[in-house]
Order: C-alpha cells, then structure tokens, then sequence
C-alpha cells in the first residue's frame, strides 16, 4: 500500500485525542531494523495525525534524546501555532527536574503543545507544588504506581491509540508500559492500531488485535503471560479494535516494517472512524 493521507483532510481530526505508546524494541535488530526506523515510523504517523487537525497525546520522560523531543520537532515542523501535542508528565519524571529545566522545555514548545505534570495518582497538579527550584527525591516505591496512574489519565484523555515498539523485559512498573495501555485501551472501548512490525510488545499487542494463532515476528518464549491477560481482557469486555480497518488491513499493520505503509493504513482507519464523526 502506498503512503497516501488524502484520507484525512485537513481539518479531518479536529478534536479527535490520538494516544502514541512508542518506546524501544529489543527485536529491531534481528529485524534488520534500527532504533531510527522507528522514529521514521513515527514521524510519518505523526505527519498524518498533525496535518489533519488532531491532536497528539504522549506521557514520558523529557529527555533531549528521546520521543519526547522527538514529536517536539514534528510537530515544530508540521503543526503551525495550534496546540496539537499535548505532552504528560508522571511525578517520577518532573520531580527529578529543576524548575528552571521544566521552564525552558515549556518554552521551548511554545504555542505548538501544552504539558501536563501528574502527581503518584495520576491528578494534574503545577510543576511547583510542593517543592522548591531544585530536583525533589521521589520514593522507588512510588514509580511503579505513578507509571500506572499515568497510563490511566492517558486513556482517558484520548480517543484512540497507536502503538509502535515497547519493551516486553526490564521495564519499570508493573508491566511493560505498551502492554498496560493497550489492556487500559482495551478495558475503555478504545481504538487500537498496532503497528507490529517492529517487533516488541506492540507485536503481542497486535497478535490480539488480529485474532491470530501466531505472533509476528515469531519469538521463541515459555511465557504466555501478557497474550494471556491481553486475550482475557477481550473476553471480558468484549472488545473489538473498531478502527476503521478490516482485519486483512489490520494484519497488514501489525507486519508491515515500511514507515509509509503504517502512517498510510493508520490514516485510513482514523479517516473512517472519526472523520466523519
């Protein structure tokens, strides 16, 4: 399938929250793939999002290396002076940062996007409560339920989700962040789009979404639990992807490595399910 947004028109995703789970994949490269495949991915999906209107929703670290920075500059380069990328922050993250730090990267997004810092409960909160201008100690024991709280607020400040990478091994929380917020997504009636070809648990992911026996790219692994948990929250509720993809498209997704060929398939399911909503 050929890179083709004209699904979406400009205007086609005005109001519409689009949730980006990204984070490394350890299979990238026995894929022949690198980590700058995924941002490749990524930016085009975010092209498509930006340039029809909608708005981009992320939670994450700050780091100048990161995807954080990276949806910055897409959206620097694409999105004019509307506020399409909205960033949040979970308490670990902006507890660790200087004021002054926390002040120049809200600069440097300027009128492109908006932060939101949450607290251990996922509550939206100032960057300043309760501290100082120096990095304030956050408790080991408060990350992994602030990382779920984060999750949490994600899904339900969105309206669908796209999901890329993710680690399935030593993540923090209480289980790979892609997994939690597909199985959150999942549990709200959300819009799924896995693009599994870049390995990591979006695969997992994506293996679900499909309805298929096997996980592509296949791994060889004695643990179930994730598809497990994954599949029962399915048979619990119900839920189908409802993403404006047939299931040949979303099988496509969940294979194809081809950056163009996601953005162009995403483009399409989001111009079905919610362009004319």
């Amino acid at each position: 399938m050929a890179a083709d947004a004209l699904a979406l028109g400009p205007s086609s995703l005005v109001g519409v929250r689009v949730g980006v789970s990204v984070s490394e994949s350890s299979e990238l490269a026995r894929l022949g793939l690198t980590d700058a495949h995924l941002k490749l991915a990524l930016a085009e999906i975010a092209r498509v999002v930006i340039r029809a209107g909608g708005t981009l929703v992320y939670g994450g670290h700050l780091q100048r290396d990161g995807y954080t920075a990276f949806l910055e500059g897409e959206v620097d380069r694409y999105g004019g002076t509307d506020r399409l990328l909205q960033l949040v922050v979970p308490w670990g993250e902006h507890r660790r940062m200087s004021l002054s730090e926390l002040q120049a990267r809200r600069e440097a997004l300027s009128l492109k996007g908006a932060f939101t810092y949450l607290d251990p409960s996922g509550r939206s909160i100032a960057a300043d409560a309760q501290r100082g201008e120096q990095p304030a100690p956050v408790q080991d024991a408060s990350v992994a339920r602030s990382l779920t709280a984060l999750r949490e607020h994600l899904c339900a400040v969105t309206d669908a989700r796209v999901l890329l990478g993710g680690k399935e091994d030593g993540y923090l929380g209480v289980a790979p962040g892609i997994i939690e917020e597909a199985l959150l997504a999942i549990r709200a009636g959300q819009s799924i789009y896995a693009a599994g070809g870049f390995g990591g648990a979006t695969a997992t992911v994506a293996q679900v979404v499909c309805a298929v026996d096997d996980r592509w790219p296949p791994v060889q692994s004695t643990s179930d639990r994730w598809p497990a948990q994954l599949c029962e929250s399915v048979e619990t509720t119900g839920w189908s992807p409802d993403n404006g993809l047939d299931a040949l498209e979303n099988l496509q997704l969940a294979a194809t490595h081809r950056p163009s060929e996601a953005a162009s398939l995403i483009a399409n399911g989001l111009a079905r399910r919610f362009a004319a909503s």
